[in-house]
Parts: structure tokens; C-alpha cells; sequence
């Protein structure tokens, strides 16, 4: 199975479109995605957007959003039912090796 996905990867590099996450969900077959935000996710109107336009894509049956908790997001993204928010653990909660871990900067 692994050379077959090897085979599909390097058949969607042919082509004139560059390797996307999105690119590679189709490939296999997937419909859904991941946004990841490295901070606030209420604070990150950009990141809100990504995750709205992709959950309105026709074919996209599931959009998750990673980000560290904080600010509440739009209600057009917590209100709608392809978007699933999975919150990260604050950098206080790593103990030890939370000073090891990059912060962003605020």
C-alpha cells in the first residue's frame, strides 16, 4: 500500500499544481482538513477565514482547527457543523519542557 501511495504522490507532481495538504487529501481519497494555528484562534481572522472557505467547499466533509485556547471565533465558525475546533494545552500546562518550547510572541 505504501508504494501505492508513492505512485499517487509522484503522479500529482506531474501535474501543473504544486503539492498541497489539499492536494494530498484528494489523492487519497479524504475530504477534510486541518488548520493549525500557532496562537489564538479568536485573534486570527485569517485563519478563521481558511477554515470557513474550506468547510464551504462542496466536496470538504470536515474541517479541523488546532490552536491554543483563548478569545472565542467568529460565530460563522463555531456555528458551523464541518468545522471541529481541537484546542491545544496552554504553555503553562508543559511543565518543564515548556521552557524548551518556543512562545509566539504577543
Amino acid at each position: 500500500a505504501k508504494g501505492d501511495d508513492q505512485a499517487e504522490v509522484q503522479a500529482a507532481r506531474g501535474t501543473s499544481r504544486p503539492h498541497t495538504p489539499t492536494t494530498m487529501a484528494r489523492i487519497r481519497g479524504r475530504t477534510s482538513a486541518v488548520v493549525v494555528v500557532l496562537g489564538d484562534l479568536g485573534r486570527s481572522p485569517r485563519m478563521q477565514f481558511h477554515s470557513l472557505s474550506l468547510a464551504e467547499q462542496a466536496d470538504m466533509a470536515r474541517v479541523y482547527v488546532v490552536a491554543y485556547p483563548g478569545t472565542a471565533p467568529h460565530a460563522s465558525v463555531t456555528r458551523n457543523p464541518k468545522i471541529e475546533t481541537v484546542l491545544l494545552p496552554p504553555f503553562a500546562s508543559l511543565g518543564a519542557l515548556g521552557a524548551l518550547v518556543p512562545r509566539p510572541l504577543l
